[in-house]
């Protein structure tokens, strides 16, 4: 019974905030110079977060050019971009690769995004925080930066770790070409 109760207040406020923040305008105050007949002006919207996220059409050319290196080399590999909060934004596995390498791709693009550098710089390390699994020391990831301002990054796997990092230049470079 005292849940129930708890449950509807909590409802019957957050109705009450919404309401409230529908009709939030601007009111004048009686000792107001302003001439009657000029209505209230509304309260302005104010966008309570602001993100720069990679676009998907963006993602899509940079895994088109990293692809197109990995043809060029003969390398099949996998392809992780993440987007600003460092969530899949597009990733597949290119024909003659494992699926494993897709793990591998997410977590170099995951450790790029959390460090806001290339994956091939420190010693050999892998760990798992909260089911994420995140590798240093290997090549082929890469975060996206516009005016020091990570966007995204992109993680590529499925070749020696030169290699990697040679294919992902390539998307790299690509993300380079659209935005700065």
């Amino acid at each position: 019974m005292y849940w129930k109760r708890l449950v509807t207040a909590l409802v019957i406020c957050v109705a009450a905030m919404h309401v409230y923040a529908q009709d939030a305008t601007v009111t004048t105050s009686p000792q107001s110079t302003a001439p009657e007949s000029a209505p209230a002006a509304p309260a302005p919207r104010v966008a309570l977060v602001y993100r720069s996220s990679l676009p998907l059409q963006a993602a899509r050319r940079i895994a088109l050019a990293i692809e197109a290196k990995a043809q060029e080399r003969k390398s099949p590999v996998a392809v992780a971009i993440l987007d600003d909060a460092g969530d899949v934004k597009l990733a597949y596995v290119m024909d003659g690769e494992g699926v494993m390498s897709l793990e591998w791709a997410k977590a170099k693009a995951l450790t790029a995004h959390v460090f806001k550098k290339s994956t091939n710089k420190g010693e050999f390390r892998v760990w798992n925080i909260d089911n994420k699994t995140m590798v240093l020391g290997v090549a082929g990831g890469h975060p996206l930066m516009i005016n020091n301002q990570l966007v995204g990054a992109i993680g590529v796997s499925g070749t020696r770790s030169e290699d990697d990092d040679l294919i992902a230049q390539a998307g790299l470079d690509e993300f380079n070409k659209l935005f700065k």
